[in-house]
């Protein structure tokens, strides 16, 4: 008979009621919750930026090959081929062509405008460009305060007054200041600049950059570059693939 009573006690009907008056009490707790879990992935998924996903195609050539080569000799080279493509990606992954990059289109400066939740990178938007003489020499430098006065050519850089159009000495190296025709400077907007080493940028682009073979028996090489910028990953990519 005792055991009959333990089979009742854990019968399903017990188990439900059990639930319903341990955690009923608490039903304005989990609406709460509820909502702020929803409000919270609104404001993420209205303030997130997107990442885009840029790509491009590049063919290796062999220049050790001559055009008079049929396909059946070019069947017996695969694994030469394959070995010339693995070399080549290891080049266009490279540090020194990375800097490269990062040199020619001014990645070791940023300039970002404030958000209530996410930073904005402006880079073609941004209505200022930011040069450095000596990039090599920069120190990781991250949000300085930068305002701009289109009018009077000036730019302020943490609150210390700057020409645009030519080299200054600042705080930070040697910097020069131009101002993008065409791109408005928003008086409410709050904006900063972000300064890295070329060969800090130069690292944290190569972690962005994926570098794979179409396929093993291909000298086909594909390049995607996940950015949320898609301009500036267009250019990265082209740059990329003129300095290789």
């Amino acid at each position: 008979m005792q055991r009959t009573s333990t089979e009742s006690d854990l019968s399903g009907p017990d188990i439900f009621q059990l639930v319903r008056f341990r955690f009923l009490p608490y039903w304005p707790l989990f609406i709460l919750l509820s909502g702020l879990c929803l409000t919270g992935a609104w404001l993420y998924l209205r303030h997130a930026l997107p990442v885009y996903n840029v790509s491009a195609t590049l063919l290796i050539k062999d220049e050790r090959k001559g055009a008079e080569e049929n396909k059946m000799l070019d069947a017996l080279n695969v694994y030469n081929s394959s070995k010339i493509v693995e070399n080549e990606i290891e080049v266009i992954h490279s540090n020194a062509l990375m800097r490269s990059v990062v040199e020619q289109l001014g990645l070791y400066a940023g300039v970002f405008e404030q958000r209530p939740v996410f930073d904005a990178p402006l880079y073609t938007k941004s209505p200022v460009k930011v040069s450095a003489k000596e990039p090599g020499k920069l120190q990781v430098s991250e949000k300085i305060p930068l305002t701009m006065d289109p009018a009077a050519r000036r730019i302020g850089l943490n609150g210390v007054p700057y020409p645009a159009g030519e080299w200054v000495n600042t705080a930070y190296g040697q910097l020069r200041f131009d101002f993008r025709p065409g791109v408005p400077v928003y008086k409410r907007s709050v904006y900063y600049l972000t300064m890295l080493p070329v060969k800090e940028a130069a690292a944290r682009l190569s972690k962005l950059l994926e570098v794979a073979s179409a396929n093993k028996l291909s000298t086909v090489v594909n390049l995607s570059l996940k950015d949320q910028d898609p301009g500036r990953g267009e250019d990265i990519l082209n740059t990329l693939i003129s300095t290789y």
